[in-house]
């Protein structure tokens, strides 16, 4: 299975876009006297010397725009997605394929496999998104430049994994499938239409709210609509005034809640597939208590909170959003909401090595749109130093408590306390609990409904 690449252009896209590093290599002679150069020409057939006016400045084709570059590098050390011949004509080089809509903004290409860099490293769907975006960076020196920044994006839908049945494993009689393909979709448009297509028989945790009625009804498909451990909250960093101040951060939680059950955030950022929660613990865990009351909608209240907090309005905040639904779609429905109370946020699409580095790990955030899909992970309010920045000595001696208590009646009473308490403190904004969709050819069986966790058993599944 090849991978694939498409690019969104704002306006008309052009299709010979990439330059790659590949395997040959390639000496550049410098200028010398023609004895010198007969006294370097080998003999053999399978050599040969060409000429050129100009000398190249270097050998980079991203750093400057002279065309002896090119002339020495382009087909030879780098590869692109398109070849053009001596005719003028378009042929494919990394590219087996591509198409374009109709309106020539979006184009999608089908890259060839088995091809590597000359470092080994393979060359994939993630190469070429990387390229187009350097390329399009502020302080690129590409002279293409205006061409790659004109794409408005860029994703990797078919890069593919395939996993195979090993026969000597205790329980291999037991696998009824020998090989599994797992293929990564992130656009939601590409999920539905791979799945419409037959391209993919299963995709658990599928974006298809929308698109459910294609699905529903017809014999070809089974639709699982199952509970999760995840928790969907408004991240806030309180190592940044004046998020700092737990009235200002009441003030989000209360401006942000809209009615007691979330419904218009669940509505907005998961197409209306989600349970509302108060704290970060979920229904169907021991010792869950609904504290979706603790921080009610009110938002003259919101307003009073702000200002007894001596934070002048509209206050600037920047909300950082992974590239999942859950945050791009209930990002834009919790800035509308806090714009109404003057609170203004900046929204910045992020991608997850971005998220990792400098959200996770450098607290680089005001506010962030984010599921846990972790299980029972309470405990992580405990931990010090994590990405909030909550230290609470009070919560981490009734986290003590619960775990020196053995009695599960006991762990679940003081569980509850443990929910009230991090609901009061509003170190995020909890949004809800989501529900998962799986959209699954109707013969595949084994597939889960219900997900405490994130997995897919491939031993479980089979053909009917």
């Amino acid at each position: 299975m090849s991978a694939g690449a498409t690019a969104h252009a704002s306006g008309l896209a052009v299709g010979l876009v990439l330059t790659l590093v590949l395997g040959l290599s390639l000496a550049v002679v410098p200028t010398q006297t023609q004895a010198q150069a007969q006294a370097l020409t080998p003999s053999r057939k399978d050599t040969a010397v060409l000429a050129m006016a100009l000398e190249p400045p270097g050998l980079d084709p991203t750093a400057g725009a002279a065309s002896a570059i090119a002339e020495v590098v382009l087909y030879n050390i780098f590869e692109t997605l398109t070849k053009i011949q001596s005719d003028g004509s378009t042929q494919p080089l990394l590219a087996d394929s591509w198409t374009s809509s109709a309106d020539l903004k979006t184009w999608t290409f089908k890259l060839k496999t088995g091809v590597k860099f000359h470092n080994d490293q393979p060359f994939n769907a993630a190469a070429v998104k990387f390229s187009f975006e350097r390329a399009a960076e502020k302080i690129s020196t590409n002279k293409d430049r205006a061409t790659f920044a004109n794409i408005e994006s860029s994703t990797t839908p078919d890069a593919a994994i395939t996993l195979q049945r090993w026969e000597s494993w205790r329980g291999a009689a037991d696998v009824k499938l020998k090989r599994v393909t797992l293929r990564f979709i992130s656009d939601p448009a590409a999920q539905v239409a791979a799945l419409l297509a037959g391209d993919v028989d299963a995709f658990p945790r599928v974006s298809a709210a929308r698109s459910l009625k294609q699905f529903q009804g017809n014999q070809k498909f089974q639709v699982l609509v199952g509970a999760s451990r995840a928790k969907t909250i408004v991240a806030m960093n309180r190592q940044r005034k004046p998020l700092h101040d737990v009235r200002v951060r009441r003030a989000i939680a209360i401006a942000i809640a809209i009615t007691i059950d979330r419904q218009a955030v669940i509505e907005g950022s998961a197409d209306g597939f989600g349970v509302a929660i108060g704290s970060c613990y979920v229904p169907g865990t021991p010792g869950f208590v609904d504290t979706t009351a603790v921080n009610p909608y009110d938002p003259a209240q919101a307003r009073a909170l702000l200002q007894q907090a001596g934070v002048a309005v509209p206050l600037l905040l920047t909300m950082k959003l992974p590239p999942v639904p859950c945050a791009r779609q209930g990002g834009e429905v919790v800035a509308a909401m806090l714009a109404k109370v003057g609170i203004t946020v900046k929204m910045e699409n992020i991608e997850w090595a971005q998220w990792l580095s400098g959200v996770y790990g450098g607290k680089a955030y005001d506010l962030k749109v984010i599921s846990h899909v972790e299980p029972l992970d309470f405990g992580n309010f405990a931990r010090p130093n994590d990405y909030w920045g909550y230290e609470s000595a009070e919560f981490n001696a009734l986290w003590a408590r619960i775990q020196a208590t053995p009695k599960q009646d006991e762990r679940n009473a003081l569980m509850a306390d443990a929910q009230r308490l991090v609901a009061r403190d509003v170190v995020s904004v909890y949004l809800y609990q989501p529900t998962w969709i799986t959209v699954a050819n109707a013969r595949l069986k084994g597939l889960w409904k219900d997900m405490p966790l994130l997995v897919n058993d491939l031993s479980a599944m089979a053909w009917q």
